[in-house]
């Protein structure tokens, strides 16, 4: 008789826990749907504000489930609206305050969201100074990201002082770093220039601005080439640099790219090869040819593909290679202009 009312017992603590569960699981999705009602509310009553050029519509700083929106409908449309109606939301969303709530998302637990708020910070001019906070993050993307953000600004923290916070070279690797730098030439190229030189910083940091230089004329070919010829690089890093030289186009590079064509790593003398293509340096037509007989297929490959590159001079010597060399040059000479021929 004990156990059947202990088995009933049971019964009715584990109907009622089921019956508990359940009501608090209709609760939760009462409670989950009365949220999103709030927040679509929200979402009709904010978006209007933020689209219009209007500010007679912004009612005041937003609370609750308001703020949120509004600042992920500022962080939404910052990335879709540029120039005059970019700068009408922009004033728009810090008549709601959204600045203040986007210094307080910097703190969150989530990476994305201390980066989102990093990145539309930095679009206010009375908050910039909040974003670069985001630069000392724990996390690595969340540092970068608020680099990018600032180094879009006129006014921002000195380039050197951003690789520094970044780690660059030890957390931050430097593939990376090359659209923050072009950001700063585009902004200063002499500033990343000084990075150039600027020994105190990790050889991925300036090989960055190097790399950013490269694409910004001549005016700063010949400090490249001077760090080229004062300076050892590693190789994975030493054949970035010889490439980098090559879309300079100028005559100034030749003398890098030739010492790197007689590398004892063979990616650094497939990159010198490619950079004497790119740069359009006829007169190395016939190093070329020679190394279409080096042992490393990849070194014949970008020969090959340099010398189709350099027009009538270098196919002169394809030909000859592809007619009068040894079997390996010949090889490449010949795959070349049949590739070539066939595309």
């Amino acid at each position: 008789m004990d156990a059947l009312v202990a088995l009933w017992n049971v019964s009715l603590i584990l109907c009622s826990l089921g019956a508990l569960a359940l009501v608090s699981l209709i609760m939760a999705r009462w409670l989950s749907a009365r949220a999103e009602q709030r927040r679509l509310a929200a979402r009709r009553a904010v978006l209007p504000v933020l689209l219009g050029n209007d500010e007679r519509l912004v009612q005041g700083p937003t609370t609750g489930a308001a703020a949120d929106v509004a600042m992920d409908l500022t962080i939404e449309l910052a990335e879709l609206m540029r120039g005059s109606d970019g700068d009408a939301m922009l004033r728009a969303a810090k008549a709601l305050d959204v600045p203040r709530h986007l210094e307080r998302r910097l703190r969150s637990l989530a990476a994305q969201e201390r980066l989102n708020a990093a990145e539309t910070l930095a679009l206010f001019d009375d908050h910039a100074h909040a974003a670069e906070q985001a630069l000392d993050d724990r996390d690595p993307a969340v540092r970068l990201g608020a680099a990018l953000a600032l180094a879009h600004r006129e006014e921002g923290p000195e380039p050197g002082d951003i690789l520094r916070k970044l780690r660059a070279g030890v957390e931050e690797h430097s593939l990376m770093l090359v659209p923050l730098m072009r950001d700063f030439a585009a902004r200063d190229p002499a500033v990343v220039a000084g990075i150039v030189h600027n020994e105190s910083l990790t050889d991925e940091a300036r090989l960055s601005a190097i790399e950013a230089l490269a694409d910004h004329g001549h005016a700063h070919v010949t400090r490249i080439v001077a760090v080229a010829a004062q300076h050892s690089f590693p190789p994975h890093l030493e054949q970035r640099l010889i490439v980098a030289l090559g879309r300079t186009r100028h005559p100034a590079a030749r003398g890098p790219i030739a010492a790197a064509m007689k590398s004892a790593t063979p990616l650094v003398r497939a990159a010198a090869a490619e950079a004497a293509g790119r740069a359009g340096l006829i007169d190395m037509a016939p190093e070329l040819r020679a190394m279409l007989s080096d042992n490393e297929w990849i070194v014949r490959f970008r020969s090959a593909e340099a010398l189709f590159a350099l027009g009538a001079a270098g196919m002169q010597q394809l030909r000859a290679a592809a007619g009068h060399d040894g079997p390996v040059a010949r090889h490449a000479a010949r795959t070349m202009l049949a590739e070539r021929a066939a595309g």
